[in-house]
Order: structure tokens, then sequence, then C-alpha cells
């Protein structure tokens, strides 16, 4: 039973760990949709403007656009412009021409990234030309602690409800034996006692057990039967010698 709670605690915990992945993923779609068009218009400002709006959101540390060498255009912190990228991730990105993600530290705390490739289309040849396979890597990053801060509470969730069942299975248990066990070898006692005492009126009740307790109550009804039939029979006279 432990085992199985552990198996489901632990794959409650991947699907939602996946489901909280997979958010993060379509915001990050949504914001490559959204610099699409203005970048096929080359309005770099736009673009600028909506990095910016979207690193106000919740739990968003960072979203920036780099070039195919890795220096930072446009980003959400205006701070961070024509800056060379340290991250792993968005290196991974660059070299591979895919979408790489993966958690990475950050001034101190862990963050989720998603760096997704802009490929250069034939759409975008006309201003950039079809040298380069990628314009550049599209990069977010979410804060990982409250997402582990909600798998912590959903773990102590499923610990919780495996705890009450655990509870609840041990005093279902207890209560068979009590019904089962317990109060016939009681009842057997008391009976034992009573026959001990030369008093054989105590009732030992039939038992629909078919286990080893039921066949220790049988035995006792048929050695209380045998006992009252021989005290019931009258006792022969003695033949003296005259």
């Amino acid at each position: 039973m432990g085992i199985h709670a552990y198996m489901d605690i632990m794959s409650s915990e991947k699907a939602f760990l996946d489901e909280e992945k997979t958010k993060a993923l379509d915001i990050s779609d949504t914001v490559m949709k959204s610099i699409e068009y203005p970048m096929l218009d080359g309005e770099m400002e736009d673009v600028q403007e909506i990095l910016e709006r979207v690193n106000a959101l919740k739990d968003l540390r960072v979203v920036h656009l780099c070039d195919p060498t890795g220096l930072i255009k446009h980003s959400g912190k205006r701070k961070l412009i024509n800056r060379v990228t340290r991250s792993e991730i968005t290196k991974e990105a660059l070299r591979t021409r895919s979408l790489v993600k993966g958690l990475e530290m950050r001034e101190g705390e862990q963050i989720f990234r998603y760096a997704m490739p802009v490929l250069n289309e034939k759409v975008c040849h006309k201003c950039h030309g079809s040298e380069n396979k990628i314009l550049g890597v599209l990069t977010a990053g979410f804060v990982w602690e409250p997402i582990k801060e909600k798998i912590r509470a959903h773990r102590n969730k499923m610990a919780i409800e495996f705890l009450i069942s655990l509870v609840l299975v041990i005093w279902l248990i207890m209560s068979l034996l009590h019904h089962m066990v317990i109060i016939p070898i009681e009842r057997l006692t008391k009976a034992a006692r009573a026959i001990t005492r030369g008093d054989l009126s105590q009732e030992i009740p039939v038992s629909r057990s078919k286990d080893e307790v039921g066949e220790l109550t049988d035995a006792f009804r048929e050695m209380q039967k045998s006992l009252r039939r021989t005290d019931r029979k009258p006792e022969k006279p003695s033949h003296k010698r005259l």
C-alpha cells in the first residue's frame, strides 16, 4: 500500500509539474506570436514595448530577444539591452536551433527558462537575408520558487490524504478483528470458566466463521453438549454382596 501511495504521489506530482511547464510554454508561445508581426513590419519599438509589458507579469523574471551571436537586442528590462547573454540554455538554443528548456541560477534564485529560436523564414529574407537559419532566440524565464511551493503544497495534500486513508484502513482492520476474533474468544473464555465451575447452562453462540476461531467455537459447543448428556445420565445402582 505504501509503495502504491508513493507511486501515486510521484505520478500526480509529475503531472502537476508538467501542467505548470505547459503554462509557462503557453506564455512563451503567446509572446512569440505577439512580436511576430511587428518584427515582420520592422516595428522594433513595438517589439520592445510588448516585451516590457510582458515582463510585468507575475513570476516572469526575464524576457528578451537576442540575435544569432547571443547579443540581447530587445528585453523586458532595458538595462540588459546590448549585453551578451550568459544563459547556457539560450546559447544551446542558438547552437541547436531548437526549443531548449531547463533550470538556471540567476542572481541567487532558480529560473525556469524557455529559449525559443526565431526561424528565418522566407517572409523574413527581404530584410534579413537568407544566410542565417535563425534570426535569434526569444528567452522567457520564470521564477521557480512559486512552482516549487505549489508542488510542495500538492505533495503535502497527497500525503495527508494518504495518512487519513491509512488510519481508516487500520481502524477497519481493527474493527473486523474485534468482531471476528476478540469477541468470539471472549465468549469462549466466559463459557470455559463457567464449565470449570460446573455450570453447563452458559450458551455458546453458533459460529458462522469457517476459520480457526469458528472451529474452536464448534469444538467447545460439542464438548459442552457431551458434558450435558453425561450429566443427565442416571447413575446405575451398585450391587453389594450380602
